[in-house]
């Protein structure tokens, strides 16, 4: 019998397939973390260039002069060179660590989000129960830090952001629990409660007539909460200027530069959200069904979609809206919002129904 046709030994082959299966792990673990490196900033400079486009378009409508829409990428620069100075008195562990814990928490939201039919770097079920509470602890930290910081004023200002946190919370939850229902009722594919459920098929295409109606509620109950996840324009409650800008009072360099980053990418995160649930189209449609370069066409033409819907409810909000108190803020939110949210559940409901 030749070398060539002499048979492996077992105890070789299966050790092979083993180092071939630990190789595989390590080559996806090596992907994903890269394209975590590369999703994440470009996520924050997209979020804080939005934010200067919102301020810009709204300063033009309103006749005012208009800051550049790297404006805010300017001022995150130069905090991130100032001192960061520690308050006497603070609690000083979770006063630092607040604003990073605020951001670390808010990024995560994009390891979760795919990108049209790009998929997300993250991904399973329950991931749209899983990014609510990740916006929520973001928002919580916040809260933490100005609590933490000793200073009246930052309190009253964490006061107010837990008020308006709880009360963005119930539409929000509403609208994505309503979305899960009718996707698990019609029979949509995908993993349950996964954002890629929306992402493979259109909601507009699985609803009738009152099912549209319900649908479009739903989108404006979203679009309505969004100024106040990111608390800014009308619900800028918790650092006006009647409190000397409250809840971040007492925060200064790269602290302060985080707590601005982590507020712009709260709403570039709901507005990705907004864009998969409500606006999922896909460069599949006029390029074909798949490939290599229609997955190139889907992540810039998801982000631009992205990015155009969070400039259109951002300077809406703060063309039409002046800023409103606390109690004001928490009634437009269990009011206005929720009523939407619960019209648009029943509407549902009552399409699935007929």
């Amino acid at each position: 019998m030749s070398l060539r046709s002499w048979p492996a030994s077992p105890r070789y082959s299966d050790g092979g397939r083993r180092g071939g299966r630990v190789m595989s792990v390590f080559f996806a673990l090596f992907l994903k973390m890269f394209a975590a490196a590369v999703l994440l900033p470009l996520a924050a400079l997209g979020a804080l260039i939005s934010d200067g486009a919102v301020r810009g378009l709204a300063a033009r409508i309103l006749g005012e002069p208009s800051p550049s829409p790297l404006q805010p990428v300017h001022d995150v620069l130069k905090l991130s060179f100032k001192e960061s100075i520690e308050p006497r008195g603070s609690a000083g562990p979770l006063f630092r660590a607040a604003p990073w814990l605020s951001l670390a928490l808010v990024l995560m939201v994009f390891l979760y989000i795919p990108a049209g039919r790009f998929p997300a770097v993250l991904g399973g079920e329950g991931d749209v129960i899983l990014i609510f509470f990740l916006l929520v602890a973001s928002s919580s930290f916040r809260v933490l830090g100005g609590t933490a910081s000793a200073n009246s004023l930052a309190v009253l200002g964490a006061g107010r952001e837990t008020a308006l946190m709880m009360a963005w919370g119930v539409p929000f939850s509403l609208v994505v629990g309503a979305l899960a229902w009718l996707a698990w009722r019609t029979g949509m594919p995908g993993v349950p409660m996964g954002i890629e459920v929306f992402v493979a098929k259109s909601v507009w295409s699985v609803v009738g007539g009152a099912g549209v109606l319900g649908l479009t509620a739903l989108m404006f109950a979203l679009a309505a909460i969004l100024p106040a996840v990111s608390g800014e324009g009308p619900m800028q409650i918790s650092e006006s200027e009647d409190i000397l800008s409250g809840l971040s009072v007492e925060y200064s360099g790269i602290d302060l530069a985080f707590l601005e980053i982590a507020g712009s990418l709260r709403a570039f995160a709901v507005s990705a959200l907004f864009v998969s649930f409500f606006l999922p189209i896909s460069a599949s449609g006029p390029f074909g069904r798949g490939g290599f370069f229609v997955a190139t066409l889907e992540f810039p033409l998801f982000w631009t979609k992205v990015f155009l819907v969070r400039t259109t409810i951002g300077s809406a909000s703060r063309v039409l809206f002046t800023r409103l108190s606390p109690g004001g803020a928490v009634r437009f939110c269990l009011g206005g919002a929720l009523g939407l949210s619960l019209v648009g559940a029943l509407l549902l409901s009552v399409d699935l129904l007929l």
